[in-house]
């Protein structure tokens, strides 16, 4: 009877522990998703280390309200940790308006296009891009000189 008493024991202090320590690691608030964005250039833009491409993240979809933006020498701009569940997304050329290339800003007259194909100087919307936890989301933004901000 002792002998099965511990061997009970010893078994729920296994499973215990074992649901603790999953208990760590699959909190979903804790694994952000990624997104990865494919950057197509239209004639005209040229992206490299002097002129950049950035990727502006919005909390609304009225162009308003950037709360990050991060940028790339490539035609691909990965963030790994996003952070958030909903977004929404504009990328730009930083290399439009002489005088202006090159300062990691956006500047009106700059190439600039929101997700998906969102047009800042028409006024269009932009689309909300809704994350799931553990999720790499890739997305394509084609830039344009006729698009501007």
């Amino acid at each position: 009877m002792k002998r099965h008493t511990t061997a009970l024991l010893m078994g729920l202090l296994l499973v215990l522990s074992a649901f603790h320590a999953c208990a760590k690691y699959d909190d979903l608030d804790d694994q952000f998703p990624a997104l990865i964005v494919h950057i197509v250039p239209g004639a005209g833009i040229t992206i490299d280390d002097t002129n950049k491409v950035y990727l502006i993240y919005y909390t609304e979809s009225d162009w308003t309200n950037p709360w990050l933006q991060h940028g790339s020498n490539k035609d691909i701009i990965i963030n790994p940790m996003v952070g958030t569940f909903k977004i929404y997304v504009a990328a730009f050329w930083d290399g439009g308006v002489p005088g202006f290339d090159g300062n990691s800003r956006l500047d009106p007259g700059e190439p600039c296009t929101g997700y998906d194909g969102a047009d800042h100087f028409a006024g269009d919307p932009l689309t909300a891009l809704s994350l799931y936890p553990l999720e790499w989301r890739e997305i394509t933004i084609t830039l344009d000189v006729g698009t501007v901000y």
